[in-house]
């Protein structure tokens, strides 16, 4: 990357430009990067990293020392995360995967909200109901089959008390969820969203918790969902479209086999996931 002119009108303009200006090579020192093993241009700390995790190692380097062994390239990633990330004025909010199309197509939107929030000065109106929402919401969105699963990593950069947390959808689950909301399964996602929602907390949190914190937990939401009309006596109109939806799970994520499946159907008659076990009113007619 060529260094960039110093042309700007105000001292400030000036030494942002400077701060941002590839180092000479003659003032690289003699090390490699240490994220990627390239040239390192120089040793930074936290004006360009964030703390993140840096409590658990800070005080391991000499007095003097000005941080971490980095190549330009890794110093630029790291001046652009915040262009990538959802801020919310605490801690902030990032996605990561293998596969380059989410990626690009999903910090491509991020970086455009935030250069308008930043440029109108403004905060992001969007409420953040839970982390992991974040992840749903941008897996939603996505059109093209997932490669590869998607971390999400919460961090904070304060100097008291910096944090970071990582949570990771595996492929097969992050790709269910992705395509569980649209067309043809989408027909049963609406139901999906009620049987996790409660009094105190909307369907989209308690589907997106349980993704990354308890998958084995979707299911369970559902049948209890499906229980409790029956048990009133009330086939819901979504009961047909949700059980295949919990079906598809058993089989893209839990990874049963056909013979597997085959086991589960015959007795259908007796499960919230297939055909409706007999209401209180209809054995009491027979």
């Amino acid at each position: 990357m060529e260094a960039i002119r110093d042309s700007c009108s105000t001292p400030s303009r000036a030494a942002v430009r400077r701060w941002r200006t590839r180092p000479a090579p003659a003032t690289w020192p003699p090390v490699a990067c240490v994220l990627c093993g390239s040239a390192a241009v120089g040793f930074y700390g936290k004006v360009d990293v964030p703390l993140a995790e840096s409590d658990l190692y800070r005080n391991s380097t000499p007095r003097g020392h000005t941080g971490m062994a980095l190549c330009w390239p890794c110093v630029c990633g790291f001046h652009a995360l915040p262009y990538g990330c959802r801020l919310t004025g605490g801690q902030s909010i990032a996605l990561h995967s293998w596969d380059d199309r989410f990626m690009a197509r999903t910090s491509s939107r991020q970086v455009q909200r935030n250069r308008r929030l930043i440029a109108l000065g403004q905060r992001d109106p969007r409420r953040v109901p839970a982390r992991e929402v974040v992840a749903l919401q941008e897996l939603r969105a996505h059109d093209d089959r997932l490669t590869a699963g998607v971390d999400l990593l919460v961090f904070s950069n304060e100097n008291r008390g910096p944090s970071l947390e990582i949570q990771s959808l595996e492929q097969p689950l992050a790709e269910w969820l992705r395509r569980s909301s649209r067309p043809p399964r989408g027909r049963g996602f609406p139901a999906l969203l009620r049987a996790h929602a409660t009094t105190s907390r909307p369907g989209v949190v308690g589907l997106a918790r349980n993704a990354f914190r308890a998958p084995g937990r979707i299911v369970g939401a559902s049948a209890r969902y499906l229980i409790s009309g029956l048990e009133r006596g009330v086939l819901r109109d979504e009961t047909s479209a949700l059980a295949e939806l919990c079906f598809s799970f058993t089989t893209e994520v839990m990874r049963m086999n056909q013979n597997e499946i085959d086991e589960i159907r015959p007795s259908a008659p007796r499960s919230p996931l297939g055909s409706p076990r007999p209401t209180p009113q209809a054995r009491c007619a027979s």
